[in-house]
């Protein structure tokens, strides 16, 4: 399954596999106050959407931006919810709310037989379970998924990048300096930290 092709390690291209590409497959659905999953006997508070599988991130927060909303998602905006969901989430909301696949209520997909399911607590479980980070495609086509929404927050976001080699010791005196400029008090979810390997 191939939806953006955001992958580092190419694995939505993998050779003389293959392909079936979900960029297409659009929409968005906001349930603003509650999401019964099929066939299940409960309702959800809290508010949900359900996205197409090729949906980006962009588009899903601007769908749940108009009920101040917002979901676990992915911090590039060009992502595909559809292999960002199935690789796991990771998320500038992760330390708070969890991984995306935290946050999945109801998939629905083709499976290799090519039956059109839905999978939730309530059916398909064992589905539900494996599509949540068990990689895109491997079980199925996901087509649409459901995922929970949360009030949207106030985020301030910094990046910057030093590029010099790990050995340079001037390059700690800038990681040092840099963050003793940071604000005193800063919010408790925050976490510096640096791909650097410290010198010996």
């Amino acid at each position: 399954m191939k939806n953006t092709g955001h992958d580092y390690l190419g694995r939505s291209s993998g050779g003389n596999s293959l392909s079936i590409w979900t960029h297409n497959i659009q929409g968005v659905t906001v349930h603003p106050d509650s999401f019964s999953p099929k066939n299940c006997n409960v309702k959800i508070d809290g508010g949900a959407v359900t996205a197409a599988v090729g949906t980006q991130t962009i588009v899903s927060y601007g769908a749940t931006d108009k009920y101040n909303r917002t979901i676990v998602g992915g911090y590039c905006l060009t992502v595909g919810l559809g292999g960002f969901i199935t690789g796991g989430g990771h998320s500038p909301l992760a330390p708070h709310y969890g991984l995306a696949i935290d946050q999945v209520l109801e998939i629905e997909m083709v499976t290799p037989k090519g039956d059109i399911i839905t999978a939730n607590e309530c059916q398909n479980q064992d589905l539900f379970w494996a599509m949540r980070g068990g990689g895109g495609g491997t079980f199925g086509v996901m087509t649409a998924v459901t995922v929970k929404t949360f009030p949207t927050p106030q985020l301030i976001n910094l990046d910057w990048a030093i590029t010099a080699s790990s050995s340079d010791p001037a390059a700690w005196d800038m990681i040092t300096y840099l963050v003793s400029q940071l604000p005193a008090r800063r919010p408790r979810h925050l976490r510096l930290s640096s791909h650097l390997p410290r010198p010996a």
